[in-house]
């Protein structure tokens, strides 16, 4: 039960770090492109945050939260 709620907590802090940065990059990377002159659509891949970097801060949310919970317990 204890590594059980470990994992879980680890995968909850893991997604929580993958959304954070995909926002991230796109307040700092889509949004400035968003804003073009005359009507155009803007519109991005959302196969874009499978990428390594967002995976590896995934990944390393997972590790931060599942030792977090396993020490506390």
């Amino acid at each position: 039960m204890i590594y059980a709620k470990s994992v879980l907590a680890g995968a909850v802090i893991g997604f929580i770090a993958w959304f954070l940065s995909a926002l991230f990059y796109a307040y700092v990377v889509i949004a400035p492109r968003a804003q073009v002159r005359g009507h155009t659509n803007v519109g991005f891949d959302v196969h874009l945050f499978l990428q390594p970097l967002f995976l590896a801060v995934a990944l390393l949310g997972f590790a931060i939260g599942f030792y977090w919970e396993l020490r506390r317990v």
